[in-house]
Parts: structure tokens; C-alpha cells; sequence
């Protein structure tokens, strides 16, 4: 994989699918909600061998185990009341997709990052700080390509196979939270990456200018966007996916977040002081 995002055998090694259920999985995160038919037809010219009815029943297997979930349905075209089920994936099949797609190829991640493109065009229309910000689009990517990086090497390091565990936004939280049974060596390699993701958030953090009106929005969106990706998956409005984060994930991780800042200002605050000699 490219960039922060662990190499395939990382991936590979959460989760147990073969060849063309992987290859739905890439069609849905490239293309977003089809039917049966469409990804069929689509994935024969790949796999000749594979028939069109042979991926239906592939996809509905993939519903069972919580990689595909039914969105809706759509009227065929030229017969009367006739419709066809869509598909779409879940946070789950996601996460398992971008072991062949990048993660900025994805279509729920281009549908996450269009709130931080939209924060980026507003906070650049802001007036002049003393020190100048940056776009937080490469940052945010950066941060969440770390975190996948990070959960994903914990459970493969753990031998854990993903495909039964279907709330993935909650088992991450428990994952990250209770990094242990390792040996020193690893421990010291998740380490590393941990504190690679901590400077990555505070590049965010430093960037995110106070004046934006949507400074503490971005907090929401960008800690807690495993549960942003799942609530896209359902199909809710910006306003209304960020109103449901501040309501079910509220406070704990946003207080921690602007105590460390304020941690980190004050020690910076005194190494400048000593720097100077204690003169102003």
C-alpha cells in the first residue's frame, strides 16, 4: 500500500477473503452502491471464469459476513414494477477494500474529506494570523492513513482475523486502548507508530485555525472517523453525520485533546523562556 497504510500482507492477514471477493469489495469502494448486475458485469471482463450469477450470490454471502449491506432498491429500466436491490459496503468492507484501493480512491473517504475541503476553502478566505496555516487535507490523510496503519498492525501482530467482528469502529477503540500481550520488540514498533500519529494530529491540531467557525468540528470529524466513514455508509447529511458524533462521542476525547494542546503550549511557552534566559 501506499503512503502510512501497512503493505498488503498486513491487510491480507486481518482478513480471510479470496481473489473476487475482493474484487466486489474494490468495484463498491470505487464506484459506490450497484446491484448485482452491474458488479457482474462489470467483474466478468476480469474473471471470465467468474459468471455474473456467481458474484450475486458472492455479494449476498458478503451481507451475511457484514462486508455489504442492501441500500436500497431501483426501478429496472423498460419493465413495469420491477426493481433491482442496490448494494453499498460497510465500514467493515471498507476497511478490507483498501488492500488493492488507496485509500483516497475510496469513495466514502472522497465523501469524508468533503467536509475538510470545505473547512480548507473557508479558513482560507480567513484573515492573516501571525503565523501562517496550512490546508489540513494532506494532514488529516496523513493521520488517518497512520491510525489504519496502527489498528491493522496490532491485529495482525495479535493473529486476529476481522471477518466475524462487525461494529469495527468500536473494536478499534478497544484495539488501541488495550495494546498488550507483545513482545518488547513490538511493542517498541507500535510505539513508534503511536507517536507518529500524535505528531500528525498535532500538524491537524496547529493548523486548524481558531477563528474558523468550524474549529471544534474538525476535532469531531477528524478523532472520530472510523464512526464518520459508518455514518456515511448510511447516507446522512454533513450536518446531521456531525450532529450525531457530538451527541454519541462527545466530550471525553475532545477535552483530552484540548488539555494535551494546552499541556503542550504551556511546556513550549517554557522552553522559550528558558531559551531566552528567563527575559521576556
Amino acid at each position: 500500500m501506499k503512503g502510512n497504510i501497512p503493505n498488503e500482507s498486513i491487510v491480507e492477514a486481518c482478513f480471510s477473503l479470496d481473489y473476487p471477493n475482493y474484487r466486489i469489495l474494490q468495484y463498491f469502494t470505487k464506484y459506490g452502491q450497484a446491484s448485482r448486475q452491474v458488479v457482474g458485469k462489470h467483474n466478468f471482463k476480469y474473471r471470465p471464469n467468474l459468471h455474473e450469477k456467481q458474484t450475486g450470490r458472492r455479494i449476498e454471502k458478503l451481507v451475511e459476513l457484514g462486508f455489504v449491506k442492501q441500500v436500497g432498491t431501483r426501478n429496472i429500466r423498460n419493465l413495469k414494477n420491477k426493481v433491482e436491490i442496490l448494494y453499498d459496503l460497510t465500514f467493515k468492507g471498507f476497511l478490507c477494500s483498501i488492500l488493492y484501493t488507496k485509500l483516497e480512491d475510496t469513495m466514502y473517504f472522497k465523501k469524508y474529506l468533503e467536509f475538510i475541503d470545505k473547512v480548507d476553502k473557508h479558513q482560507a478566505n480567513l484573515p492573516e494570523l501571525s503565523v501562517k496555516i496550512k490546508p489540513l487535507r494532506p494532514f488529516v490523510i496523513t493521520f488517518i492513513e497512520k491510525q489504519v496503519g496502527y489498528f491493522l498492525s496490532i491485529i495482525a501482530l495479535r493473529g486476529i482475523k476481522l471477518d466475524s467482528v462487525n461494529d469495527i469502529p468500536t473494536f478499534i477503540d478497544i484495539m488501541i486502548k488495550n495494546p498488550h500481550g507483545f513482545s518488547k520488540s513490538q511493542i517498541k514498533s507500535l510505539q513508534k507508530l503511536d507517536s507518529s500519529i500524535t505528531k500528525s494530529f498535532d500538524k491537524i491540531d496547529f493548523n486548524n485555525d481558531p477563528n474558523s467557525k468550524y474549529h471544534n468540528d474538525v476535532f469531531v470529524w477528524v478523532c472520530y472517523w472510523q464512526y464518520t466513514l459508518d455514518l456515511i455508509s448510511q447516507s446522512l447529511t454533513t450536518n446531521k453525520i456531525i450532529s450525531k458524533l457530538k451527541k454519541n462521542y462527545p466530550s471525553e476525547f475532545l477535552i483530552k485533546v484540548k488539555h494535551e494542546r494546552q499541556v503542550r503550549l504551556e511546556e513550549e511557552f517554557k522552553q522559550t523562556m528558558k531559551d531566552l534566559g528567563g527575559r521576556v
